[in-house]
């Protein structure tokens, strides 16, 4: 008898130490309306050998959280299941956790606090839809260079964010 309470013990715990399921979605918050938010993922997918793009940017209006994300973070999704397969799709979130942004040894701005400003600057038009292709902090210049490419045309865009707190 102890030997099966013993069994069932140790199968609760092991049982708990699942790993969690890895995020839907991994990207950056480009925008907010309201309270949906658009997240594009940081990773593209190369569907070149079936003849789409390669370099395919996922984006997603998060819908039902109540999580007050600015735009520049970096999250991690999670849905409930069925999002829309427009583009960009259209999910309600069922978890959203916020990636810890970097600040580079000599740097005032986070990495998040700099793809803010870009996101505000008059350089983005709200009409388009961008992903980023790189951020990463000059120290010589004490700037930000953000790389974006614009989801539809495929244009590409950099932007300098002078690195000083508002």
């Amino acid at each position: 008898m102890k030997y099966v309470i013993l069994v069932f013990v140790f199968s609760l715990l092991t049982g708990c130490g699942i790993a969690k399921e890895s995020p839907d979605l991994t990207g950056y918050v480009m925008d907010r309306q309201d309270n949906n938010f658009l997240v594009v993922s940081d990773t593209p997918i190369d569907y070149s050998e079936t003849g789409g793009v390669s370099e395919f940017y996922n984006a997603v209006w998060v819908s039902g959280s109540e999580a007050e994300v600015p735009e520049g973070e970096k999250v991690q999704v999670w849905f409930y299941e069925g999002i829309a397969e427009s583009y960009p799709g259209h999910g309600k979130a069922k978890e959203i956790n916020i990636v810890p942004s970097t600040m580079p040894e000599g740097a005032d701005l986070t990495e998040a606090e700099a793809l803010g400003l870009a996101l505000e600057s008059s350089h983005t038009s709200s009409f388009s839809m961008y992903a980023v292709q790189s951020i990463t902090y000059e120290a010589k210049q004490d700037q930000w260079n953000i790389s974006f490419i614009e989801t539809m045309t495929r244009k590409e865009y950099e932007i300098m964010i002078d690195d000083h707190l508002s």
